[in-house]
């Protein structure tokens, strides 16, 4: 028990920059003093290629959530394993807040409020809540209840490079999810309680996740919420805890002052936070140890194709990526004249953004997406991205006669085997 120590979350009002992440609806900094029950352990171990890497799990209760091994690159992907089931932490507070978690969504500030059970079990320290919207997908074309117990290397724990027309790295937008609950708990009964609940068009109850890093999410509660949103093929509603990141500095009077605080890619002006919540340069936690990372055991489930083929409708890292970097909006429909301009000269710069009006339109099931996708790969040069990203869009509407005849066209007008379309086209028929 933790005598004297008084557990709370405090919300400050501080300006902060949130554009850079378009996914967040709102968010609020927020200072929790906290009991540490919900925490990263980290070993450092050493590696032939990066020297060292960071081995850590990140534990509730004592059991291991998530496991992670990074690199000492931070452009590099970590690799992750699942854990040993968040149901096995016995965790009161989760129940606790159960009715209010599933009830219907109403603010952030009455989520915080409602939250603060869960949010006490985090170490003390700053944090941004935002309410945002996720993918049921961890970013690698995979459903996300569905990642390997085995250490799997992540492309979502990693920022991407964009080569296309200029070098651009896309970096802290944590939009994909990673489970913490065995399969085996996997109600249908819940599922379909929330697919009709979705459908209603109701504020609909958020799913709670907690930011480990660039892209990816590890979920609290909400993994048969996200399971509801993978079958209706739309992005689902969460209560996003990302923890505090990182200072950054500038000059003044010749010294270097904290300048702004960031929580991914989410920044605070320090000027706007009260000195006494502002932390100090962080402690290395990290030890040396010759700890190793061992298999998960939460995903043994021969899982649905429903769930399996779902992934297919939401963007890679890399999708995603091109979305932010060409400024798009994931909800908003693109405009014909947009389109139009692209296709009429499709350079460099005009290829990145048809790729990310490709990936907006395939979200959104848009009915234009064939057409778009058809003129893409007509107009633009043969082996560019955009083209590829074209044709592979392409091969999943199947039974269409217009793009059997389009791809059929294909085979009879390139047979070079080194081809990097001609698998695509082939898989039609596969």
């Amino acid at each position: 028990m933790l005598f004297g120590k008084k557990l709370n979350v405090k919300k400050l009002d501080c300006g902060m920059d949130t554009a850079a992440i378009p996914t967040i609806q709102s968010a609020r900094l927020v200072y929790i003093s906290g009991k540490g029950a919900l925490k990263r352990h980290a070993h450092i171990v050493p590696d032939s290629s990066f020297e060292n890497r960071y081995l850590s799990s990140i534990r509730l209760n004592g059991i291991p959530l998530v496991q992670i091994s990074s690199p000492g690159c931070p452009t590099c992907a970590s690799i992750l394993a699942t854990g040993y089931g968040i149901e096995k932490a016995n965790c009161r507070e989760l129940e606790k807040v159960r009715d209010a978690v599933n009830a219907p969504f109403v603010s952030l500030d009455r989520s915080i409020d409602d939250l603060s059970p869960i949010l006490t079990l985090l170490e003390s320290g700053l944090y941004v809540i935002a309410d945002a919207v996720c993918f049921p997908t961890g970013g690698d074309g995979n459903f996300f209840w569905n990642a390997p117990n085995e250490p799997t290397e992540s492309p979502a724990t990693a920022a991407v490079l964009l080569t296309d027309d200029d070098y651009e790295y896309v970096s802290g937008q944590p939009v994909y999810l990673y489970p913490t609950q065995n399969g085996n708990c996997y109600n249908e009964e819940r599922v379909c309680y929330y697919m009709d609940l979705f459908r209603r068009g109701e504020q609909p109850p958020r799913a709670i996740v907690y930011n480990f890093g660039e892209f990816i999410n590890f979920v609290l509660d909400g993994h048969h919420r996200a399971c509801a949103a993978a079958l209706l093929k739309r992005p689902l509603n969460c209560i996003v805890i990302i923890p505090y990141d990182g200072t950054g500095y500038k000059q003044v009077n010749g010294k270097m002052k904290p300048h702004r605080l960031y929580f991914s890619s989410i920044s605070v002006p320090v000027a706007s936070i009260p000195r006494q919540y502002i932390p100090r340069n962080r402690p290395e936690r990290a030890t040396a140890s010759s700890h190793h990372m061992s298999a998960g055991i939460i995903n043994h489930c021969a899982w649905d194709n429903r769930y399996l083929r779902s992934a297919w409708c939401y963007p890679t890292v890399e999708e995603y990526a091109q979305v932010i970097a060409a400024k798009y909006q994931y909800d908003e429909p693109v405009d014909d004249a947009i389109i139009e301009a692209c296709l009429a000269l499709p350079n460099g710069e005009n290829q990145q953004r048809l790729k990310a009006i490709l990936t907006v339109m395939r979200f959104q099931e848009d009915s234009r997406l064939k057409h778009t996708a058809m003129a893409c790969a007509q107009k633009c040069p043969r082996h560019s991205k955009a083209v590829v990203l074209a044709y592979r869009i392409l091969a999943h509407m199947k039974n269409d006669p217009e793009i059997e005849q389009f791809f059929l066209d294909y085979l009879i007008d390139h047979t070079d085997k080194y081809d990097v379309i001609l698998p695509i086209v082939n898989s039609y028929w596969g």
